[in-house]
């Protein structure tokens, strides 16, 4: 008979062996593959997980990988992304961690997809890119992006049953070059455009673009990363110049900071707003959206902050340690 602690080595051995290439995926703080750099992230709808985009240089050819995390932000799977798919902007999440919305580019143009992690196939919903998503992750706004910007179109489809429907549509014959916009409440929409003396307002409109209101914007110095965000009674748009608050009530707008903002989220009740500033370093700040008040959590090179849905935690990609990053979760509260 064989000595019992023997066996217990050989059967330690054997698992090792089994799980082996599992272990290092489960570990939060293991090196990414030779060449691969996480970028754009969304949580899951429930909170449960974070959805990584990756840029891959190893191997060949260029190439994306889709990488799945837990709150914990160890590495749950990772899918491969089929050469000469690229998405472009942020990743959107759906009702399920399954699948995402994307704005794919291929060639010239860009097609919004629902993008399916496991197989790598796509079921494309429109073209153009995603400027907003409705609080229950099924409905789209959808506008122009690369040579599609000619025409202005503007789009509202509800993407969230397997044949994507297209619930209202308009030319708007003088699109911004600000590609973004945002999802305004349960039915309104906002975006750029161009006014009357060729100079930019920020428009809100219903879901049938009808204006309701606008506001002027052209003192903005730069459009390069800026977005809109919609809070309870404002709205917060966030760039190269800072973050610009419209105060819908009294229609006055004001700066909460001038900080260079290179990415930025909102919580999901408007109280505050987490941001990456900063040229070749970025820092990671909250702000209160209601008192200015702000507080650093992180420096050197941190980039993509991305708030959970309940609006407590905080996941991130760090870059201060090496090139490729290494996602963070953390607790996160207004100031």
């Amino acid at each position: 008979m064989k000595h019992p602690s023997r066996l217990l080595s050989i059967f330690v051995l054997a698992l090792l062996i089994l799980f082996g290439g599992c272990i290092v995926e489960y570990n939060p703080n293991a090196g990414l593959p030779q060449g691969d750099q996480l970028q754009k992230l969304t949580w899951t709808p429930d909170g449960m997980k974070v959805i990584v985009q990756t840029d891959s240089f190893a191997g060949s050819a260029y190439m994306q990988r889709i990488r799945l995390f837990d709150q914990s932000a160890a590495l749950v799977q990772s899918f491969d992304v089929p050469i000469g798919v690229a998405f472009q902007g942020d990743i959107w999440p759906t009702a399920d961690d399954s699948t995402i919305f994307a704005s794919i580019y291929t060639g010239s143009l860009y097609t919004v997809s629902r993008y399916f992690l496991a197989s790598g196939s796509r079921t494309a919903i429109a073209g153009g890119a995603v400027y907003g998503e409705s609080v229950d992750h099924r409905h789209l706004f959808i506008g122009p992006s690369g040579y599609q910007s000619q025409s202005g179109k503007y789009l509202v489809v509800d993407a969230g049953s397997e044949k994507p429907r297209l619930e209202s549509s308009w030319l708007d014959v003088a699109p911004s070059q600000y590609t973004t916009g945002a999802w305004i409440g349960a039915s309104n929409l906002g975006y750029f455009r161009y006014n009357s003396f060729n100079l930019v307002d920020f428009v809100i409109t219903d879901s049938l673009g009808t204006k309701l209101d606008s506001f002027d914007v052209s003192f903005l110095t730069q459009y390069y990363n800026t977005q809109a965000f919609h809070g309870p009674g404002a709205l917060y748009i966030t760039g190269r110049d800072g973050v610009l608050k419209y105060d819908s009530a009294s229609r006055t707008h004001s700066f909460l900071t001038t900080d260079n903002i290179s990415q930025a989220d909102i919580s999901p009740d408007g109280s505050f707003i987490v941001y990456a500033a900063g040229l070749s370093t970025y820092t990671l700040t909250v702000l209160n959206t209601k008192t200015g008040a702000t507080k650093q959590l992180a420096s050197n090179y941190v980039v993509y902050p991305k708030i959970s849905p309940s609006g407590d935690h905080l996941a991130y990609i760090d870059k201060s340690g090496t090139s490729g990053g290494k996602l963070v979760v953390m607790p996160i509260s207004a100031p």
